[in-house]
């Protein structure tokens, strides 16, 4: 299984129920069975819509050497992308309003999670440290389908 330490010690403080360590243990145990990442990806995209109750979330992966941002249907928009390179290589999130850019892994990170609220809501302190937890659990399922041909 790719899931790492992070299940061990799960006490996350504030963290709302429908986001608890149970649950995104689970969502990082389902994405390990994944074989291929564009499924992956989809699958925890649902997931994330799931935990949070949203309808925007997308996750994209770095060629970096052509510093390219790829999604399961294709590449970001150009502005997009770079906010994706920028979160990804620096391994810090951001936090534009609605929005919450994720890097999965360390920095430099070979991929990341994008998340948006509805226009004029936030996320808050909680469901960040559920999607940074969440997205350190899935690095190694993410980096193990990246390196795949």
């Amino acid at each position: 299984m790719a899931v790492t330490a992070v299940e061990l010690v799960w006490n996350v403080k504030g963290t709302p129920p429908h986001a608890s360590p149970t649950v995104l243990t689970q969502i990082a145990r389902q994405l390990a069975t994944e074989s291929e990442l564009a499924h992956a990806a989809v699958r925890l995209e649902r997931a994330a819509c799931k935990l949070l109750g949203i309808t925007d979330v997308v996750m994209a992966w770095i060629d970096w050497p052509n510093r390219v941002a790829w999604t399961s249907s294709g590449r970001l928009s150009a502005q997009t992308e770079e906010l994706v390179l920028q979160v990804a290589g620096s391994g810090h999130r951001e936090v534009l309003g609605g929005a919450v850019i994720e890097p999965i892994g360390r920095a430099p990170a070979r991929a990341a999670l994008a998340l948006r609220r509805p226009s004029g809501q936030r996320f808050g302190s909680d469901e960040c440290t559920a999607i940074a937890t969440l997205a350190q659990a899935i690095a190694p399922t993410i980096d193990r389908l990246i390196g795949r041909p």
